[in-house]
């Protein structure tokens, strides 16, 4: 569901069908209208979608808060999340542990965010196999 400027109204919609999909497995929302109360409707539908193990969530509107919606709200069989090209800066502590991969390419992050990528992996319940950092900032300074 590429390129189709989801937004608001059609992620209420989504979220209300996502229950009657419980063998999905894979769902790729890219290059839409997607913010964060958009990612807080997906992830209500999504919670019945018990075979879903990766979401792609890229060239979106997402920030710090809906990244925090996605990693808390999401069933704990999501293990891949990609939210490359959006709004998300790691400016405050996130737990990112939880996932095994998580691809954050070409996110502008705060000072800070290096730090908040840092204290998961340090964390010895860190789940995390592989962390994308394809084109950040991250030793600009």
């Amino acid at each position: 569901l590429n390129d189709l400027n989801i937004s608001t109204n059609s992620c209420a919609a989504l979220s209300a069908i996502f229950p009657r999909m419980a063998a999905l497995k894979k769902l790729t929302l890219c290059r839409n209208a997607i913010d964060d109360n958009c990612v807080k409707d997906l992830v209500r539908g999504l919670v019945e979608c018990k075979h879903l193990h990766s979401l792609e969530l890229n060239d979106n509107n997402i920030s710090d808060n809906g990244l925090d919606s996605l990693v808390q709200g999401l069933p704990a069989n999501v293990d891949k999340l990609n939210v490359e090209w959006n709004d998300i800066a790691l400016a405050r502590q996130l737990s990112l542990m939880r996932l095994r991969v998580l691809d954050l390419s070409a996110c502008t992050f705060s000072p800070d965010g290096p730090q908040v990528i840092a204290a998961s992996l340090a964390n010895p319940e860190c789940l995390l196999e592989e962390v994308y950092l394809y084109e950040t900032n991250i030793g600009d300074k």
